[in-house]
């Protein structure tokens, strides 16, 4: 049957992208894989229907047919020869934590050992520790957000406000590039500690500063990178959608060319969209940003990867 744009109609997969029905055999270039996972949240749940959402969101965008194009550059990404599929959302078991974080480790795990990339929808922030830790390659990770999530921790629990202090304990990350932090609920403490551990860290005022260039410039050439992004990262104008909202954040245009140039920097190797809960933003608006950040970023690492920068 002929495909014709119908952006509501059929199974919702992002980007109206094919169903991988037999995971041991991803034949694709990237997996998207959805994490509703929100049991660690530390405010307001909801994120567990992040992926759904943004799903639907991006059927409007339908990359599928004769790709997206952007008239600035004039170019096309996301062509016929970029394959992309959708692995559906995981299977999470309530309030069991240690058999969620393995998991998500095993089903990441499956997709990079095929030499897939993952493009992981959350689901709240703690599930970018499992994701990182299935990676065996050393990698840096550019965090966009508006927590530096270096909390104190107690007991046998991992959290969305300690994300970043386990991401450092992890062998394979030499280092994380923090942009877009902000706000009263970052302690000293949390500064210190991951100043310490060899984080970079700018606010969205330091970040417009020294601009991309200079926040690239943390990033060692020939390093591979995981983008982690959480959606408070963005300014609450543009991204309400998210328990944790601080105002003053980073603006679209600038994330937008900073992944752009990254991708074209360096090998970026998967990456993730985090903390965005739908039933905090009734207009919608910020499922469409999520979309459309996902879409652009697939886009630029396929370009390199083809061969057409």
């Amino acid at each position: 049957m002929e495909k014709f744009f119908a952006p509501i109609s059929g199974i919702s997969t992002f980007g109206t992208y094919p169903i991988c029905e037999d995971v041991s055999n991803i034949q694709a270039d990237m997996a998207v894989l959805g994490i509703p996972f929100d049991m660690s949240a530390s405010r307001v749940s909801g994120t567990k229907m992040g992926p759904q959402r943004i799903r639907e969101s991006s059927s409007f965008k339908n990359p599928t047919i004769d790709g997206c194009y952007d008239f600035e550059k004039d170019k096309v990404f996301l062509g016929s020869d970029c394959k992309v599929v959708d692995m559906g959302n995981l299977d999470i078991i309530p309030a069991d934590f240690s058999h969620n974080r393995k998991h998500i480790e095993e089903a990441i795990e499956n997709i990079v050992k095929q030499n897939v990339i993952p493009v992981i929808i959350g689901g709240d922030h703690s599930v970018t520790v499992p994701v990182v830790s299935a990676y065996k390659e050393n990698m840096v990770v550019l965090h966009i957000g508006a927590h530096l999530d270096w909390k104190e921790q107690k007991g046998d629990f991992y959290s969305n406000i300690n994300t970043m202090a386990e991401l450092s304990k992890l062998p394979n990350v030499e280092r994380v590039v923090h942009a877009g932090i902000r706000g009263a609920e970052n302690k000293k403490y949390e500064y210190e500690a991951a100043m310490a551990s060899g984080d970079a860290i700018y606010s969205p005022k330091q970040a417009e500063k020294v601009g991309i260039d200079g926040i690239l410039a943390e990033i060692p050439e020939g390093k591979k990178c995981f983008v982690d992004i959480d959606i408070a990262g963005f300014d609450c104008a543009i991204a309400l959608g998210t328990a944790r909202t601080v105002p003053g954040g980073l603006r679209y245009e600038f994330v937008n060319e900073l992944l752009e140039k990254l991708s074209q920097k360096t090998e970026v190797i998967g990456f993730d969209v985090v903390e965005y809960a739908p039933d905090c933003d009734s207009t919608g608006f910020t499922e469409n940003l999520a979309t459309v950040i996902m879409i652009n970023l697939m886009g630029n690492i396929l370009a390199v990867k083809k061969g057409r920068r």
